[in-house]
């Protein structure tokens, strides 16, 4: 997500929203996660202690139609940052192995 600049737009966003509720940025982050359909059960990388107790508070928030209308106004959409070029290498190493020899009796 850091690979652009208008991705720091969002963060800027994230990082106001959560002063204005006095709570950390990623318990607003993962509070508008667990508002959007379909997702269920986010996956969350608990290296430390705090973060398990960000991700249980996300739970117990509620974000406003307007917070979550303010998060996502500065968001623009764009492919997954690195998944073109591994597409490209998957690409050129499905290209290399069709023009190899077969190994299968003709």
């Amino acid at each position: 997500m850091y690979g652009l600049s208008e991705d720091f737009d969002v963060i800027d966003r994230l990082s106001t929203v959560a002063g204005e509720r006095g709570v950390p940025a990623a318990q607003i982050a993962l509070a508008w996660l667990l508002h959007e359909q379909g997702v269920t059960a986010p996956i969350v990388g608990a290296t430390k202690l705090s973060h398990l107790e960000d991700a249980l508070d996300a739970a117990k928030l509620t974000l406003s139609p307007e917070e979550i209308a303010r998060l996502e106004e500065p968001y623009r959409p764009h492919p997954v940052l690195g998944h073109d070029e591994q597409r490209e290498r998957s690409d050129e190493q499905r290209d290399l192995a069709d023009e190899r020899p077969s190994l299968e009796p003709a």
